[in-house]
């Protein structure tokens, strides 16, 4: 697809071949995260971190979060390296709160609705 965009200059093919709904990409993040769910590092913070990756990916990109973070890089363009850098892991550790956040709203969320659920069936029972 990519060298029928090129050589026949296919703006259509090469839009799809470059977007995030083309089977490729998608086949090539997904193999590249079973490989590197497999990876453990001895670090504890890349251990805390790294599960959450997907959690900012998708904040960030979603239609709300871009609309919401695009100015914190607009920012950081204007600032050397080092800020840019701060300000990206800033924005990552926002993420991966949010994220931590969720999964225990949601743990006490189910845990309740498995009491819940425990109770009703008792009482058919």
């Amino acid at each position: 697809m990519v060298a029928i965009g090129y050589f026949r200059h296919n703006l259509r093919i090469m839009s799809y071949v470059n977007s995030y709904y083309n089977p490729i990409i998608i086949t090539l993040v997904g193999s590249l995260i079973l490989v590197f769910e497999q990876i453990k590092f001895s670090s504890k913070t890349i251990n805390w971190i790294t599960p959450n990756i997907l959690a900012a990916y998708l904040i960030t990109e979603n239609f709300y979060g871009s609309r919401l973070f695009k100015d914190w890089f607009y920012i950081a363009n204007e600032y050397p390296i080092i800020r840019f850098f701060g300000i990206a892991l800033a924005l990552t550790m926002l993420c991966v709160l949010i994220e931590k956040g969720r999964v225990l709203m949601m743990a006490t969320l189910q845990k309740r609705w498995a009491e819940k659920l425990e109770k009703w069936l008792n009482k058919l029972n």
